[in-house]
């Protein structure tokens, strides 16, 4: 095994600490400025993704126990997860409603992506056909939120 392969998984795993990290940060402080300069760069990086046409960067891990299934879907390849489930994810580990655009920038951390010029749309379409996130008002604003949920102020 070559140092670059070994270090790989270590390398995803640092990654999915720190970003834990900054999500738990941005739950217990939502109003911090760097919590609100962070949705505003991933709702920014969602949306010029959409424009360019451009794929977020996939993250493949390739051993370690880092690979995640959905139980009971043998149709995802291993290591990948549903884009529906992705959706969930995101929304259940920020804790509050988000929008669209936010999950698609925080799709590729759970190990789904959704590409295209019209990724939200596309979004909006699969999260109104399956999975457990109903689309609410928030904030004035659209946003989703697990269904049977009282949603947050």
């Amino acid at each position: 095994m070559s140092a670059v392969k070994s270090i790989e998984p270590i390398e995803a795993r640092l990654k999915e600490i720190v970003d834990e990290m900054a999500a738990e940060f941005a739950q217990r402080n939502p109003s911090h400025h760097l919590s609100q300069e962070a949705t505003v760069l991933w709702d920014t990086k969602a949306k010029l993704q959409a424009i360019n046409g451009a794929t977020p960067a996939k993250q493949v891990f390739d051993g370690g126990g880092l690979e995640r299934r959905i139980p009971g879907k043998g149709k995802q390849p291993k290591g990948r997860v549903a884009q529906h489930e992705a959706a969930r994810l995101a929304v259940v580990e920020m804790k509050r409603p988000l929008q669209t655009g936010e999950i698609v920038g925080h799709m590729p951390r759970f190990g789904a992506d959704i590409s295209g010029p019209n990724a939200e749309r596309n979004l909006t379409s699969i999260l109104s056909k399956r999975g457990d996130l109903v689309s609410v008002r928030w904030r004035g604003k659209r946003a989703w939120w697990p269904k049977g949920e009282e949603v947050p102020e």
